[in-house]
C-alpha cells in the first residue's frame, strides 16, 4: 500500500503508526490490513461488509436488520489456527516455501517470518523448507509447476489447536 513502511517484526503494535510489521507485507498476499490500527481495520471491514451486502439487500422487503458491531479479537497477532503454504522455486533454483503474492497465484513469496499463525509456525516452515531442499534432485523432489504439470511438492498445511497447542 502506498505510503506504508515496514517496522521491526518483534514489536507488533496497533498504534496506527502507518507501519506494517511483517517483512513480507509489500509482496505477500497472506494479510492485507496491517497498515492500519486494529480498531481502524475493524471499521474498514465493517464498511466493506455493509457495501457488499447493500447490493444484495437493495429493494428487499422487509428491510434487513442492521449489522451488529464486530467483536474484536483479543489476539491481533498469531491468531490463525490454519495456514496453507505453497512450495515454489526461487530465481536461484532453490526451493521456496511461503504464500502467493496478491493476485499472482503462479508465484511464491518465500516467507521466513509470518505473524498470522504462531511463532512456532516460523520454526516449522524453516524445518520443512530445509527438508524439501534435501529432496531436490530426487524423483518428485521439485515444487509443482502448474504450467508444465511437473513436480510433486505443492502445499504445506499447518493446523494448530489454539487451546491445546497441538500442531499437525
Amino acid at each position: 500500500m502506498a505510503g506504508s513502511r515496514v517496522a521491526p517484526v518483534g514489536h507488533p503494535t496497533t498504534a496506527g503508526d502507518g507501519l506494517t510489521h511483517c517483512p513480507h507485507w509489500t509482496e505477500c498476499g497472506g494479510c492485507q490490513w496491517q497498515d492500519r490500527a486494529y480498531e481502524q481495520e475493524l471499521l474498514d471491514k465493517r464498511a466493506n461488509l455493509e457495501e457488499r451486502l447493500a447490493g444484495l439487500w437493495a429493494g428487499a422487503s422487509p428491510a434487513p436488520t442492521r449489522i451488529e458491531d464486530i467483536i474484536p479479537s483479543p489476539d491481533v497477532w498469531f491468531y490463525r489456527n490454519k495456514m496453507e503454504f505453497v512450495f515454489g522455486g526461487g530465481p536461484d533454483g532453490v526451493i521456496w516455501l511461503g504464500l502467493h503474492p496478491r493476485g499472482a497465484y503462479g508465484k511464491v513469496v518465500n516467507v521466513t517470518e509470518c505473524l498470522l499463525q504462531s511463532k512456532a509456525t516460523n520454526v516449522i516452515l524453516e524445518a520443512m523448507r530445509e527438508f524439501a531442499r534435501t529432496l531436490d534432485g530426487r524423483p518428485g523432489g521439485r515444487p509443482y509447476d502448474g504450467r508444465t504439470h511437473q513436480g510433486f511438492l505443492r502445499h504445506h498445511v499447518i493446523r494448530e489447536g489454539k487451546t491445546t497447542g497441538d500442531r499437525l
